[in-house]
């Protein structure tokens, strides 16, 4: 079967690996003309970030019910953001989910964190690489529209 643009969704659809080679032929130098999809990725994953940082802090001034309340009465209970954090750093040891939660909620500094467990702060950038891929890799597995 020769592959055109008319009938590339189609192979596709049948998971004909020459309609990737085409896709890849063809508009393969968008994607690895100045920067590759992968640091593509990270810089929206950076400001999705920063984003969601300056919203939390536009609302730590805010007070909430389970902020008023009195930290024995509140025990137990969890935010919506804090349940999906939980749900999100399950696959993780407890040290690990404590370095992402400092560099990714709190934003502490890389050499701070390596301060803290008195290692360097490439020690950390592993930890937190390590992670991303146990995470990654753990929703791939759970999730079957993410399987290849």
């Amino acid at each position: 079967m020769q592959i055109t643009e008319e009938n590339v969704v189609e192979a596709i659809q049948k998971r004909n690996e020459n309609a990737i080679r085409f896709i890849i032929d063809h508009y393969g130098g968008l994607l690895s003309a100045r920067n590759s999809f992968k640091q593509w990725l990270a810089a929206i994953a950076k400001y999705k970030a920063i984003d969601y940082q300056r919203k939390r802090l536009a609302e730590k001034g805010r007070l909430t019910v389970l902020d008023s309340m009195e930290p024995s009465t509140r025990q137990g209970i969890q935010s919506p953001q804090e349940q999906e954090l939980a749900e999100l750093l399950a696959p993780l040891t407890p040290m690990e989910r404590e370095i992402f939660h400092k560099y990714y909620v709190e934003g502490t500094p890389s050499h701070e964190i390596a301060e803290h467990f008195k290692a360097k702060p490439s020690w950390v950038h592993n930890k937190l690489s390590r992670g991303r891929k146990k995470i990654r890799d753990f929703f791939i597995q759970h999730s079957p529209s993410l399987r290849r």
